[in-house]
């Protein structure tokens, strides 16, 4: 049985902050199975990540007593959640074959056509990956800490190489794809567009209502983000720095100064929250000013404060591991993740590797 249901690019109801944890587990769940009310359930495709409107994964696979099911996935905390979402009389969800909770009981749930859905319940640590679960009791925080660093190295490079030809089409994409704006690449790219053909000819409040004006009439939708974290109020700081840059006029170069820079850009628009301010340091400024300077900056962009993802919180846990979280080891653990945890290569990971040394 195959039930295909399209992505749309609707409001974004299924990003919240209780299941965001649950996410990682269920992409590490591949070949489990389950029971369910008698009936086994195995795993054989988590699915595809849904960033905007209905089911968190689509086109996920799993197999029910032998027989292949093609369909969506939903995620939620506890299974008194696909009611309160109202998910039951919601025509989005008609394409939902499994439920995944991570608390509670299970029950099947029912959606918009009354058929019943199978929940299953699965922890909130990864299951598949055990080589790695406690490893701190073989190998020093510290000796994690010297890895997680290289990769970030890694990352670093990767930040540093967008801007090795000062391109400034490259460097206007890169700024406006910190918006953030998953699922809906062609709006970036527009913005990007006209930002690039206008940005010389018409004034910078001008320029700041019309890529407002473009993204409002766009069909992606906000969907339950606070204000401060809406392109509307990322736009306005972005124009103006990209302004700035292309023009050769100074901008901030610390953090500190994009944060008295932020401060005055507010006077006049609505501006983002400092950890979007670090995303921009991170990601745009410092890799920059390393290229166009003599500076040497990996420590000061290793050492930027930051807010923790879930998944690189949920993976210091499994490791046990005594280490902060700074824009850099988010990054180096990112990279680690990407490039080992998420193929299943624990065979290559040095992490692992390290371990079986030090235990010889």
């Amino acid at each position: 049985m195959i039930m295909y249901s399209k992505m749309q690019e609707t409001v974004n109801k299924n990003r919240i902050n209780d299941e965001q944890n649950v996410y990682y587990s269920w992409e590490n769940q591949i070949g489990n199975q389950f029971i369910e009310n008698g009936n086994r359930v195995e795993i054989i495709h988590t699915g595809k990540r849904n960033y905007v409107s209905g089911p968190d994964y689509k086109n996920a696979k799993i197999m029910i007593n032998n027989s292949l099911i093609i369909g969506d996935v939903e995620i939620h905390v506890s299974c008194n959640d696909w009611y309160n979402h109202k998910h039951h009389i919601d025509p989005q969800y008609s394409c939902v074959i499994l439920h995944v909770i991570s608390s509670g009981r299970t029950h099947k749930v029912i959606d918009n056509l009354g058929r019943e859905i199978p929940t299953i319940k699965i922890a909130t640590q990864p299951i598949k990956n055990k080589c790695c679960v406690h490893i701190s009791k073989d190998t020093s925080s510290e000796s994690m800490f010297e890895i997680i660093e290289s990769f970030a190295e890694l990352r670093w490079e990767m930040h540093k190489n967008y801007f090795r030809n000062l391109d400034s089409e490259i460097i206007v994409q890169r700024m406006f794809h910190l918006l953030d704006v998953q699922g809906n690449t062609s709006i970036k790219n527009k913005l990007s567009s006209y930002f690039l053909t206008h940005y010389k000819v018409l004034s910078i409040n001008v320029l700041i209502d019309k890529l407002i004006e473009m993204f409002a009439s766009s069909p992606w939708k906000m969907g339950c983000r606070y204000p401060a974290s809406q392109p509307s109020s990322r736009i306005p700081i972005l124009t103006i720095l990209l302004n700035d840059i292309l023009n050769a006029r100074s901008y901030p170069t610390s953090l500190k100064e994009l944060l008295e820079f932020n401060k005055s850009v507010s006077k006049d628009y609505s501006v983002p929250g400092k950890q979007f301010l670090i995303e921009i340091m991170g990601n745009l400024i410092l890799p920059l000013q390393q290229q166009t300077t003599n500076k040497l900056l990996f420590n000061e962009w290793f050492q930027l404060p930051t807010q923790s993802y879930g998944k690189c919180k949920q993976l210091l846990k499994q490791w046990d591991a005594d280490i902060s979280i700074s824009f850099g080891v988010q990054q180096g653990l990112l990279f680690l993740m990407n490039e080992l945890c998420n193929t299943q290569s624990c065979d290559h990971c040095p992490i692992i590797k390290k371990t079986v040394y030090e235990r010889i």
